[in-house]
């Protein structure tokens, strides 16, 4: 969101909200306002932190029709807890002043990134559509339906990760519903279903993120015009405009947002799961914690003082201990240290020649033998020994060759590629290694590790097994990268699986590979 200047026109408004909010926030700044609510930075003083705060403009919070749906998205969001969506931290109301305090995020909305580039690559496309349809996935399955998924409500934090925020129109379980014969979106994101008042599920975000993608990929919204209402009357009736595409990666992309913005809501992807298979990623379950327990609040263990000894009480306590055992150890250490001295000696020379005709020993030749030789034939002695006594010439030695771990990748990679090696039949509960090359990154180069265990010819639906991800950030060391992750198989049940490799380069394409294997009972 981006942040504006507190203008004249609004330092009453802030002073009020200052003063009310005063003995648990400093209120910064006016960060962005909208039709329904005004966002401040501002300082939480009891953890001295920093947090946004969404506060309802004094001229609607007269009106109880405004007061009920803003607190409705306080309370809708504050039950989704997902790393892409921005958690709440608390509602209130103080005076006339009805606020929710929320995660202050350090980055831009996807609106203001298109504004600025006009599309994003492929890569990055894919990214916000499978972390966006992981929230929304999440919020489905709990039936929360945000029905305003737009890029203005996309935000890209400072780590580049995609967090939905504003769910003031969202229908959750019991919420309100909307007038008859109304609509609230944004008629360019809007789904046909959405457009008609018919009654909306998850499918329908779909439909507006697909919506989202399409503007990503192509750098316009498909269905545009000046009257909202011919704007919906495309989204039911017109066929999908078709983008001039160039590459492989590009027609591949906009053959899953085409299904993303089927007219019928039967003929998307039935669950944001689904979607994310289809771009080829996967998706995380955890498995920390078994499901066939519940969940239950436990109270940590105390930690344990424990006393810890001076130096002097150490050296008493060492004389006072046994000292039998300290003379043992003392006198077969001096034993083994002999024995390796023994062993190591370097051999003795061999004894000096004497040459015929003299009494004086010859020194063997050490260094350069041609004046050694000269003084032996001429039986002096004396030069024999200053030749004998010549250091050696200097020899240069190649150093010892770096030794690397042996990679199956090709000797001159030539494009980033994945090998994985086979796996033989594992007992359950151990610890699997998985040993794989990284080939064709260049020296220095970080990636990611996705290793997602699928378990194959899964037929009763209600005892299907969930896929389990683990993941590993990694660098390569070299283009020729070999690795080896042991990984513990104590989650997974007896039978075959299929094992799917997929790391995420720095630029983010994806390369993958799998591999079949079989667990089996201890």
């Amino acid at each position: 969101m981006a942040m504006t200047t507190v203008s004249k026109g609004n330092s009453i408004e802030i002073d009020v909200v200052r003063a009310s909010l005063e003995p648990d926030y400093e209120i910064l700044e006016e960060l962005g306002r909208g039709g329904m609510a005004i966002v401040y930075r501002a300082k939480e003083r009891e953890l001295d932190r920093e947090v946004a705060i969404k506060v309802l403009p004094a001229m609607l919070a007269m009106y109880n029709e405004f007061v009920e749906r803003f607190q409705h998205e306080a309370r809708t969001a504050g039950k989704l807890e997902h790393p892409n969506i921005v958690p709440i931290y608390r509602v209130g109301r103080s005076g006339h002043v009805i606020y929710f305090v929320m995660k202050l995020l350090q980055g831009q909305s996807l609106g203001r990134v298109l504004k600025e580039r006009g599309k994003l690559s492929v890569g990055e496309v894919r990214r916000i559509l499978i972390e966006t349809a992981s929230a929304l996935g999440y919020a489905s399955r709990r039936h929360v339906v945000h029905r305003d998924i737009k890029p203005d409500n996309i935000l890209l934090d400072s780590e580049g990760r995609c967090v939905i925020t504003d769910f003031g129109i969202a229908k959750a379980p019991g919420g309100q519903n909307t007038a008859a014969g109304t609509s609230l979106g944004t008629p360019k994101y809007m789904s046909p279903e959405h457009a008609q008042g018919i009654k909306l599920d998850g499918r329908s975000d779909m439909y507006s993120l697909g919506i989202v993608a399409y503007q990503s990929l192509t750098g316009a919204t498909p269905f545009d015009a000046e009257d909202p209402f011919a704007i919906l009357y495309k989204h039911i009736n017109e066929p999908l405009p078709r983008p001039e595409l160039h590459s492989d990666e590009e027609f591949a992309l906009y053959a899953v947002i085409e299904r993303m913005l089927s007219k019928k809501a039967e003929d998307r992807f039935q669950s944001a799961e689904d979607m994310v298979i289809a771009l080829g990623g996967h998706v995380s379950e955890p498995t920390l914690v078994s499901q066939t327990l519940p969940s239950l609040l436990v109270a940590g263990q105390p930690t344990e003082i424990i006393p810890t000894p001076t130096y002097g009480t150490r050296i008493k306590r060492f004389w006072t201990s046994d000292w039998r055992a300290w003379a043992v150890g003392a006198v077969l250490i001096v034993v083994a240290g002999t024995a390796v001295n023994l062993l190591t000696a370097p051999e003795a020379p061999p004894a000096a020649s004497i040459a015929p005709g003299t009494k004086t020993p010859v020194p063997p030749v050490v260094g350069s033998s041609t004046g050694a030789t000269s003084a032996r034939l001429a039986g002096d002695s004396a030069a024999a020994a200053r030749a004998a006594v010549t250091p050696p010439a200097a020899t240069k030695t190649a150093p010892p060759p770096v030794r690397q771990a042996f990679s199956k990748c090709p000797a001159r990679p030539t494009q980033p590629t994945l090998l994985v090696d086979r796996i033989p039949p594992q007992r359950r509960g151990t610890t699997l290694p998985v040993n794989f090359d990284v080939c064709g990154l260049r020296a220095g180069a970080p990636f990611t590790g996705d290793f997602t265990f699928r378990k194959q010819n899964q037929r009763n639906p209600f005892s299907r097994q969930a896929d389990v991800t683990k993941t590993f950030p990694d660098v390569a060391a070299t283009s020729r990268y070999r690795r080896r992750r042991l990984i513990d198989l104590a989650g997974l049940s007896p039978g075959t699986y299929q094992l799917a490799v997929v790391i995420t380069t720095e630029q983010g394409r994806d390369i993958g590979k799998t591999v079949n294997f079989e667990i089996r009972e201890r």
